[in-house]
């Protein structure tokens, strides 16, 4: 094979890596959001769903400019060089401070460790660099790498507008045990607020155990745990032999959010409480969602 064709073979694998990564995160760009601002490259959401954006734009492009001839050598080749140089001082500051979890490179779809996703950007490097070296010399027709610039780079604001819910009283609950990085803002799902010590959250938590393990098609439930006395959180799902992702709040936030007693929970649908509901649990998620149920 003529070494031209193996300089675009490997323009084609490059370009397809960015655009895969510009593909997982935008599918789920609020998890994305949330990776985001649990690293701690900003602190509040309308933020990161900018960069997130910028992201995602910036891959499509680069995977895009791939695709095309023009001005490989001087200026796609060393703009994605520049690109996964600052991913990968991004990557070893999170390997520095201990930091594990899934790093974000390809969204929720393929979960990476930042050590693992440091690895794969060298060998990504060691192949741009093999573009970058082998690839001709052509400047001609400069307005293509340009255009696509132009149409990718705001593809992600306009493929996936920031949305606001700055009045969504559950935008700050993004860490939830057993699940890990959950967008509540995003679909239809169901929160629970629970005291461990209640016995009719007890009573609710184990009825509606009873209703998902019998159903096939159980909506999305999350639970917001109060404890303040013997009964944790692990006693409460033994005996109610219930188990949803959970998060653990304070006496603020439990006050805040239950109505005259728990339990309360609340049906909400991308971003916006539908309903609220203190009794009659299981009929009231019969009613609002079709279970299929179990044979």
């Amino acid at each position: 094979m003529k070494k031209n064709n193996l300089v675009y073979l490997a323009q084609l694998f490059l370009a397809a890596t960015f655009i895969f990564s510009a593909y997982s995160k935008i599918v789920d760009i609020g998890l994305f959001e949330l990776i985001i601002i649990n690293q701690g490259l900003v602190g509040d959401r309308a933020n990161a769903a900018v960069i997130a954006r910028l992201v995602v734009g910036l891959e499509f492009a680069i995977g895009l400019l791939l695709i095309q001839r023009y001005f490989i050598k001087t200026f796609v080749s060393p703009l994605t060089l520049v690109v996964l140089g600052i991913f990968s001082l991004h990557l070893l500051y999170l390997i520095f401070i201990g930091e594990d979890g899934n790093c974000g490179c390809f969204g929720e779809m393929i979960a990476m460790s930042p050590l693992s996703s440091l690895l794969k950007n060298v060998v990504l490097i060691l192949i741009v660099l093999y573009v970058w070296y082998y690839s001709k010399q052509n400047t001609t027709h400069f307005w293509i790498p340009i255009l696509l610039l132009i149409l990718a780079l705001p593809s992600a604001f306009i493929y996936s507008p920031q949305k606001t819910n700055a009045k969504f009283e559950f935008s700050g609950y993004t860490q939830f045990e057993n699940r890990g990085n959950v967008d509540l803002s995003v679909g239809t799902n169901l929160i629970a607020i629970f005291n461990t010590e209640c016995d009719h959250c007890q009573e609710a938590a184990m009825q509606i155990g009873e209703l998902k393990n019998e159903s096939k098609n159980f909506p999305d439930f999350y639970t917001l745990f109060f404890s303040e006395g013997e009964i944790t959180v692990d006693s409460f799902q033994t005996l109610t032999n219930s188990e949803f992702p959970y998060v653990e709040i304070n006496s603020t936030e439990f006050f805040n959010l239950i109505g005259n007693s728990p339990p309360r929970i609340y049906l909400n649908e991308n971003g916006s409480t539908k309903a609220k509901w203190d009794d009659n649990f299981v009929s009231r998620i019969k009613e609002n969602f079709n279970l299929e149920m179990n044979e």
